[in-house]
């Protein structure tokens, strides 16, 4: 089975409930250095012979599952604290402390009735504006 045949623009239902998983991964740039050095070429034996003596250079962050649909993944300095935000179809933000675990969320309420507006965000030099369209302009 392949999940990527029953994403949302497809009327069908997937033969089994799907899960979803948003992964943080951190690694280390000086990890990432040892690995490039010219004089060991990707593949040779002394490079691998390196890469096995160091220790795994990627360490988990955070890990968020869920049975809805994940989207939108966001880092974030939040009053200085470090933070993953996640949507979580269809009407939740999911957000988590990277130092503490600490995960919380944020549900939006619907508005009936505004299915056909569109609320972009626009940058200017003057500063940031809300555009708001309605379906089909």
């Amino acid at each position: 089975m392949n999940p990527s045949d029953y994403d949302e623009t497809r009327d069908i239902d997937p033969p089994y409930p799907l899960r979803y998983e948003c992964v943080a991964l951190l690694v280390s740039l000086d990890a990432l250095e040892d690995l490039a050095d010219p004089h060991f070429p990707p593949g040779s034996a002394e490079f691998l012979e390196r890469a096995k003596a160091q220790s795994p250079p990627f360490s988990r962050l955070s890990r968020i599952r869920s049975r809805s649909r994940l989207d939108t993944i966001d880092l974030a300095d939040i009053c200085g604290e470090p933070y993953i935000a996640v949507v979580k179809k269809p009407e939740t933000i999911v957000f988590k402390n990277l130092d503490t675990g600490v995960t919380s969320s944020l549900t939006i309420k619907r508005w009936w009735g505004f299915e056909d507006v569109v609320c972009c965000m626009s940058s200017s030099q003057e500063g940031t504006e809300n555009l708001i369209f309605t379906a089909g302009t």
